[in-house]
Formats: structure tokens, sequence, C-alpha cells
């Protein structure tokens, strides 16, 4: 199988924003890689953790630094890879992928 960042069926797809917080990008302007899974038995805990290895390497590539240091610009980076990361791993719609996803997730409590 392959995904395409930006498509909800067939492959797998891992969407992201470069700049969360200075604008708001449409579906199209939305950088994407391929993630490639067909060679994987995602039913399998071996699969669904290499699976989860190449959609966290896809959504760091995909969510690259905008060239600015500071607390901003990484904060910027970092929910950029957790929205691709979360996104991708709905899309596959595995529920050992989910699970996996889930229990290395650190979440925090809205207020």
């Amino acid at each position: 199988m392959n995904t395409t960042i930006k498509t909800l069926t067939g492959p797998l797809a891992i969407a992201a924003l470069f700049c969360l917080t200075t604008f708001a990008a449409t579906a199209g302007d939305l950088p994407s890689k391929t993630v490639f899974y067909g060679d994987l038995n995602v039913s399998s805990p071996a699969g669904a953790k290499a699976l989860y290895s190449r959609i966290k390497s896809a959504a760091r590539q995909v969510c690259p630094g905008s060239g600015e240091s500071g607390i901003t610009a990484w904060t910027n980076r970092n929910a950029c890879i957790a929205l691709a990361i979360d996104k991708a791993v709905s899309d596959v719609s595995s529920p050992l992928l989910s699970s996996l996803h889930d229990s290395s997730t650190i979440r925090t409590a809205s207020r």
C-alpha cells in the first residue's frame, strides 16, 4: 500500500501545516510525503510498530524548521509533527496502530 498525506482513501496521508500560528492553509497547501506500508501487516505488533516509525519519520520530514530559532519555532514544528502523526494514524484505521500511538503520546490536559 502507499500513502499520500492528503488523501483519506488508499494511501496513508500525513498532512502538516508549516506555520500553524501564522497562517491557515487549505488542504491543497499542505506538504505531503507518501508512506508505503503494503509490505507490513499492521494487524501485528511488529507491523504496527514499523508503520508507526515510518509515520513519525515522514512527519519530521514534512514539518521542517522555518529557519528560525527559539521557543515559538520549536513549538510550531512540534505541533505540526503531532498533528501530522495524529492524522496519519487516524487515516490508517488500525486499532493496533492507534493503541500504539495512544500509548506513545504524552497528552496535556486543556484548560
